[in-house]
C-alpha cells in the first residue's frame, strides 16, 4: 500500500461523518461544514417541535374533563 492509501480520506462534500478526521480539512471546508451542521440541528429542533405538537393535540383528545 501506498502512503496516500493510509492517509485519512475526505468523506463526500455533501456527507458529514461524526468523528472524522478534521485536519485534513482547509478552514473553508470546516466552515461550510459547520454551516452545514448548524443548518441539520435546526431541521432536527424543527421535527421535534412538530411531532411534539403532535403528541400534545393527540394527548387532549384523549384526556377527559373530569
Amino acid at each position: 500500500m501506498t502512503q496516500d492509501e493510509w492517509a485519512p480520506q475526505k468523506s463526500s462534500n455533501s456527507e458529514i461523518i461524526v468523528g472524522e478526521e478534521l485536519s485534513i480539512f482547509s478552514i473553508e471546508e470546516l466552515e461550510e461544514r459547520l454551516t452545514k451542521i448548524n443548518q441539520e440541528i435546526i431541521r432536527v429542533k424543527t421535527a421535534m417541535k412538530a411531532k411534539r405538537s403532535q403528541a400534545d393535540v393527540a394527548q387532549g383528545l384523549f384526556k377527559s374533563d373530569t
